[in-house]
């Protein structure tokens, strides 16, 4: 598969081959497919031609984004809801376990209807679509002089990467006082229970953003590769290769 990106500026002037980006075959149906920050973006808007199935796929998933639109603003007022009656009687109707339910249900169908490619924005405003069979991403690229395959999604970092380093040490002294907090005896309230675990995620993640943006990663040839020198090292002395 290979992955392509392209510059934000030639988006809008895209010569498309008429060629499904998912399975390669001729006539493909063309959807409409968001690359925005936003998971609604209207702004940023490819269309793209995908085979048969994905497109039916795509075409239930057009459906369920507009009932998490729907669902969004009940699933805050719900959660609105359940602060204020935590100190208060229960009420009988399981309303929390409902919305939690329905959350997870719509989670669930989200990535069972959606299809790759899945475009998406790069840090810097560029739109990268990831894993086109070869042979329509060369169409693409002979279609536009622009666009470049990439092995990977470019990395963009804001900020230096000692201000991620100091924003992860940061979070974690203070996940370490919250832990400390609620082991000491004295009575935490209840939202310190949700703030802990985003604040540990977010010293994981600034900590990951600290990362020089071209470092290993263990894909499948790495992992192969560290195999065969484990392999290697673990062979006797004097046992080698073939005759």
């Amino acid at each position: 598969m290979t992955n392509l990106l392209i510059p934000a500026g030639l988006v809008s002037s895209l010569r498309i081959p008429d060629v499904a980006v998912s399975t390669g075959e001729l006539g493909g149906v063309w959807r409409d497919r968001t690359w925005g920050r936003w998971r609604w973006s209207r702004r940023h808007i490819v269309r793209l031609p995908y085979d048969p199935v994905a497109a039916a796929k795509l075409r239930k998933y057009a459906v369920l984004s507009r009932v998490n639109k729907v669902f969004l603003p009940v699933y805050l007022v719900g959660l609105a809801w359940y602060w204020h009656r935590v100190d208060q009687a229960r009420s009988p109707f399981p309303r929390a376990a409902i919305i939690i339910a329905a959350s997870l249900l719509l989670s669930i169908l989200g990535e069972r209807w959606n299809a790759a490619p899945i475009p998406s924005r790069t840090g810097r405003g560029d739109l990268y679509l990831p894993g086109l069979p070869p042979a329509v991403a060369q169409l693409w690229l002979e279609s536009n002089p622009g666009v470049q395959a990439v092995d990977r999604k470019p990395t963009y970092r804001r900020w230096s990467p000692w201000v991620y380093a100091a924003g992860s040490l940061l979070c974690a002294a203070i996940a370490a006082g919250l832990v400390g907090w609620m082991f000491s005896g004295a009575d935490v309230p209840l939202p310190i229970l949700f703030v802990l675990p985003a604040v540990i995620v977010a010293a994981v993640v600034l900590a990951y953003l600290a990362l020089p943006t071209g470092h290993i990663r263990l894909n499948g040839r790495a992992c192969s590769a560290l195999a065969a020198l484990i392999e290697s090292e673990d062979r006797p002395a004097g046992a080698g290769g073939g005759r």
